[in-house]
């Protein structure tokens, strides 16, 4: 079944299309998923949560052209994402971390990186494969790393940012910069390491 069939079908709760999209769907969702959660398990029940969400909520899709559908899931999942972060922020009662706010990370400076997509093709461009750098995504503290996955990762503007995790637009833009540099220092120290053992491998054994 195409897209919109699939779709139309969904709305109509047709078990045999819901059981489709999720066979279609899973491995793209499931990578969304293990971006923004804290280990597998929390990715699974995420991955879950977001599949029940999407088919409540089919109604409300509406048909754009093909890729449309995927889209608006992806959307759907980032915002699951979004909300249990909020709830995790919410139970652990975390208060706004002055770094946020250091002097040196400006508006102005953001601008050299205004095209977030550039900067993952340049870390890719460095040989560092997607299961490396969620890896190193997932030792960012929390509040950076998901900005980083909504600004760079998933395109998302930094006012849609702020008003979805609840902050302004400059702590977003200040929290996307200080996910970049230690992103930069991990991408450096990665590139020094592997050069290391390169050296080693080429070097004759007395």
């Amino acid at each position: 079944m195409s897209e919109k069939v699939l779709a139309e079908q969904c709305v109509l709760r047709n078990t045999a299309a819901e059981r489709e999209i999720f066979c279609r769907y899973n491995a793209m969702l499931r990578g969304i998923c293990l971006r923004y959660a804290a280990d597998a398990d929390d990715a699974e029940d995420m991955l879950q949560e977001g599949f029940i969400k999407i088919f409540n909520s089919i109604e409300s899709f509406t048909w754009k052209g093909e890729g449309s559908f995927s889209a608006w899931m992806r959307r759907v999942m980032v915002n699951n994402a979004i909300n249990i972060y909020k709830k995790s922020k919410r139970m652990k009662s975390q208060f706004i971390d002055s770094a946020d706010y250091e002097p040196y990370l400006t508006v102005a400076d953001d601008q050299h990186g205004s095209d977030e997509n550039s900067d993952l093709k340049n870390v890719m461009d460095a040989g560092i494969t997607q299961e490396m750098l969620l890896d190193m995504l997932k030792q960012l503290p929390e509040k950076y790393s998901i900005v980083f996955n909504l600004a760079v990762i998933d395109g998302i503007r930094h006012k849609e940012i702020a008003d979805s995790l609840g902050i302004d637009e400059s702590s977003s833009r200040s929290r996307l910069l200080r996910a970049k540099m230690m992103l930069r220092k991990k991408l450096e120290e990665y590139m020094k390491n592997f050069k290391n053992v390169r050296q080693i491998q080429n070097s004759e054994c007395i």
